[in-house]
């Protein structure tokens, strides 16, 4: 009869799930890192962004995160919209289509009903895209206002979601999060 969890360390899906977590750590801190450190509005951040938010899908899609997975699709429409924008009307157009399309998917899942507080998430989400959308030298005052507040939010759904369900690694994200904010919110304050 085997002992339950003597050979915890030897599970290859424990493992797994580190280096997931280890991927999922290492692409916040790129993004973080772009938005902070990089040129605005340049190709270079915007590629980036690019890298870490398909760090952060594949994670998505290897967890079956499907809330996830149609959140960072979003995101992703986002930031190719600023690489290879043709214009803010384009650009808000296929964000917003993006956008219904996300919404009704989450209510077809009924993702909603299973995680109440999960508007809280998918709102910061949705300005999240709409800040790499907008991330173009014209729009930086809305680009700041969505990356800041879609921040905060999210940092918010994952203190809920760590008070409510003690889901631990929310702790992580809750602090990448406002990182991630600081640099938005405060060129706003200095405006």
């Amino acid at each position: 009869m085997k002992k339950s969890g003597s050979k915890k360390s030897k599970d290859p899906n424990h493992f797994v799930s580190y280096v997931l977590f280890a991927a999922a750590m290492a692409a916040m801190v790129l993004i973080v890192f772009a938005l902070d450190f990089l040129p605005r509005a340049s190709f270079l951040q915007d590629g980036v962004f690019l890298i870490g938010d398909i760090i952060l899908l594949i994670v998505a899609i290897e967890n079956k995160q499907k809330n996830l997975i149609a959140i960072q699709t979003v995101i992703l429409i986002g930031i190719v919209l600023s690489l290879f924008s043709n214009g803010i009307f384009m650009t808000t157009t296929v964000i917003l289509s993006a956008i219904i399309l996300l919404i009704g998917y989450l209510y077809s899942v009924h993702y909603y009903s299973k995680e109440p507080i999960g508007f809280i998430g998918s709102a910061g989400f949705v300005l999240l895209a709409i800040g790499y959308a907008l991330n173009t030298g014209n729009t930086q005052i809305l680009n700041s206002l969505a990356f800041g507040i879609g921040a905060i939010l999210v940092a918010i759904y994952s203190l809920l979601s760590l008070l409510l369900y003690k889901v631990r690694v929310q702790i992580v994200w809750i602090i990448l999060n406002v990182v991630f904010a600081i640099g938005p919110l405060a060129y706003l304050a200095s405006l």
